[in-house]
């Protein structure tokens, strides 16, 4: 299978990255031709794309770009809606085939700022994910109302409903760092023959891990998160990358050179994965491939799941 990918700061490099060790032919861009999938976090005109894709269609464009639009489509859901204002506790997440949904559901709790206990500047450090086999009753609250809007829009892509307890703030139908190496950690399927499966309509489950936690941390260098010029990190080696950890790393701005070693491309290195049956767990196993990398100015957080622990296990 052919596939074109549309991201920008390196968000969907380790999907290209993992679909080409699968075997299919990847390129970046934001046209369709024959024969291929086009997949987006981005928001695209489906128009002059040539056709829709996974997270490409009128209507993500639409819900990007007017809050009218969005208001009006939680009016006809029937959504019951929060305050935009009030903080966001937690998300719904889950595939849609263009038909209905695919399972399982996800909750997530995402980490908005850069240093420990929520502090600094806003901006996600990492994701902490539940995964639950049979449908939830907060998904039926809140997500699986758009249902009939979803269908009607032929939507195919990854959904997710940001939530205060049972109450919808936001919808995002793409795509979101990095929560979505959070699930992916716990798919037990080749993905590129799965998201083919999920636009044609055919894919009604995916398989997952029988663990029912998964952590992602994101591993950044300065000037991360500033928009500054290249720091002196910029180029140097990932040390500790190797083939034994690279199913848990995510890598996003970096390159290889000649001789085929990865080195740092910017800002952020990538995101850092582990599975488990409890969020403890996640985390020390998260943060153990961490300590194995050698790479100098490295930042993250180390209290990514501690919000989570306090959330995901009450949610039902």
């Amino acid at each position: 299978m052919r596939f074109v990918l549309s991201y920008s700061r390196g968000s969907l490099f380790s999907i290209e990255d993992k679909l080409r060790r699968e075997g299919h032919q990847v390129t970046k861009g934001h046209m369709t031709t024959t024969g291929t999938l086009l997949i987006s976090d981005v928001p695209l005109d489906p128009i002059r794309c040539n056709g829709e894709g996974i997270g490409v269609s009128r209507f993500t464009l639409l819900l990007a770009r007017s809050e009218e639009y969005e208001e009006s489509i939680k009016i006809a859901a029937n959504l019951p809606i929060s305050d935009t204002s009030t903080e966001i506790t937690h998300s719904i997440g889950c595939w849609f085939n263009g038909i209905d949904f695919v399972f399982p559901v996800f909750a997530i709790v995402d980490d908005n700022y850069f240093m420990d206990r929520n502090r600094g500047y806003p901006c996600i450090m990492g994701s902490t994910v539940r995964v639950f086999k049979e449908p939830p009753k907060i998904f039926t609250d809140t997500l699986w109302k758009l249902k009939s809007c979803l269908r009607g829009a032929n939507f195919r892509g990854f959904m997710i409903v940001d939530c205060v307890n049972s109450l919808a703030v936001k919808i995002y139908p793409h795509f979101r760092a990095d929560s979505i190496y959070a699930t992916m950690e716990s798919m037990q399927e080749e993905l590129g023959r799965t998201l083919v499966e999920i636009f044609n309509g055919g894919k009604k489950s995916i398989r997952c891990c029988k663990y029912e936690y998964s952590v992602a941390v994101r591993i950044s260098v300065p000037p991360y998160p500033y928009p500054r010029p290249p720091f002196e990190s910029f180029r140097k080696d990932i040390k500790g990358y190797c083939e034994g950890n690279a199913k848990h790393i995510w890598l996003r701005e970096v390159n290889k050179d000649e001789k085929g070693r990865w080195k740092i491309a910017g800002g952020i290195i990538g995101v850092v994965t582990a599975r488990g049956d409890t969020i403890k767990e996640c985390r020390r196993r998260a943060y153990r491939t961490i300590s194995n990398l050698d790479i100098e100015w490295l930042q993250y957080r180390q209290d990514i799941g501690m919000k989570a622990s306090e959330i995901l296990p009450t949610l039902s």
